[in-house]
């Protein structure tokens, strides 16, 4: 989880945790976004994103294993050295005591 990768979620918790709530890590990765983009003549513009992903213990079976969803919306301003971004991303199926509600992102450059 993270600005760049399943926005929703906080950083390296889409994926196994350890019985105290830590991320374990893994040897295997997926993920995958889709945004709309929709950009105005003044340089700002709204997104509309949903992410998906996962990190692995081993190889990714993807019939074994759970992926993690994210989605929201987000602000660009574009400048000349790239778009300004701010994002809202809310975890789908969101596990009770772990993750928050939403996360708040902010960045410079293409998300991806």
């Amino acid at each position: 989880g993270g600005a760049s990768s399943v926005r929703g979620y906080a950083f390296q918790f889409a994926g196994p945790l350890s019985n105290k709530k830590n991320p374990i890590g893994g040897k295997s990765l997926i993920e995958t976004s889709i945004e709309y983009r929709y950009m105005r003549e003044n340089n700002w513009g709204l997104v509309f994103f949903f992410d998906s992903g996962s990190v692995f213990r081993d190889h990714i079976r993807l019939k074994d294993k759970k992926l993690y969803h994210g989605t929201g919306f987000g602000l660009r301003y574009n400048t000349d050295f790239g778009p300004v971004r701010a994002d809202i991303g809310i975890p789908i199926n969101r596990r009770k005591k772990i993750d928050d509600r939403f996360q708040v992102y902010f960045g410079i450059g293409q998300s991806f």
